[in-house]
């Protein structure tokens, strides 16, 4: 965080979270507010007073921890910067957008907020901050009722996400003079990317169907090749993602890319994301990634 302006009022900000013991941190801001920055900053201070911090990643498209389409849970390290933090849980949400997934959303954040070990969780979300992004952020505030809310502004853009909580403890920041905006393809590329370097040393499974729980779709519907999944264990813990590789209805088995282990895989959970092994999104219908696949 040396190399990063970091304004005196996060400082400040950071100090009065210590002092008044708030452990349950949700960060909102628009895009490129510097929200990643923040919650690095505020995770590396708390560490350095000797608590343990926890980091809830909410943010589905621009992941700091874990891979894209999850809501995933780490825990700091003074000696890691927040990208290179392990991953410790996650929650298949199966899009990299929130906007008609707020329901994943919501209840991911829930579970990974309330799976987190720690003296303070501090909370990422997306920069859906206007329109159905201030329904989304109400239901966020509603579920997991934070201790205080840091709101990171250029403007007065948050007022009426503000407004509508005053009745929570709250710290509005100007967001870095350093924060520069991400081009869309920019995004794109990162998301890529990480969905990449996910895959990277991921193995093809073949697992019968009726062995499987299926969760988020009907099969005859909705698998299709490249579909990306979630996976889980028999107790419904996020085990990690999936891409269908080949679908045989006939002998009724399914083929997986992914870097979980074979045994462990009881649940499929289908997302809204078709993807190829080298990360680049395809259509999103079914009809699309079947033709692509040929």
């Amino acid at each position: 965080m040396s190399a990063i302006d970091i304004p005196a009022s996060w400082r400040t900000a950071a100090e009065q979270i210590l002092k008044q013991q708030w452990h349950r941190i949700l960060v909102i801001g628009a895009t490129d507010r510097g929200k990643s920055t923040y919650c690095g900053f505020l995770g590396q201070t708390l560490s350095a007073a000797g608590l343990k911090v926890a980091f809830v990643d909410a943010d589905v498209g621009q992941k700091d921890v874990g891979p894209p389409a999850t809501i995933s849970l780490a825990y700091f390290d003074e000696a890691l910067e927040l990208s290179q933090t392990p991953l410790a849980a996650l929650y298949f949400v199966g899009a990299v957008s929130p906007i008609g997934h707020f329901l994943p959303v919501v209840v991911g954040t829930k579970r990974m907020v309330e799976a987190a070990q720690a003296s303070f969780v501090i909370i990422d979300t997306s920069g859906l901050v206007t329109g159905s992004g201030r329904v989304l952020k109400a239901f966020q505030i509603d579920s997991l009722c934070p201790q205080v809310i840091v709101a990171l502004e250029k403007e007065q853009e948050l007022g009426p996400i503000i407004r509508a909580c005053r009745n929570y403890n709250m710290i509005r920041l100007r967001s870095s003079p350093q924060t520069k905006a991400k081009p869309i393809h920019i995004r794109r590329a990162a998301r890529e990317q990480a969905f990449r370097t996910y895959f990277k040393d991921a193995k093809e499974h073949r697992l019968r169907l009726r062995q499987l729980v299926i969760q988020r779709g009907v099969v005859s519907t909705r698998l299709a090749n490249h579909l990306l999944c979630g996976l889980a264990d028999s107790q419904g813990e996020g085990l990690g993602l999936a891409i269908v590789r080949k679908v045989d209805f006939r002998r009724g088995t399914v083929s997986l890319l992914t870097p979980v282990a074979r045994q462990a895989i009881r649940i499929l959970q289908f997302g809204d994301l078709y993807l190829r092994a080298d990360g680049s999104e395809l259509p999103s219908s079914s009809q699309g990634a079947r033709s692509s696949a040929k």
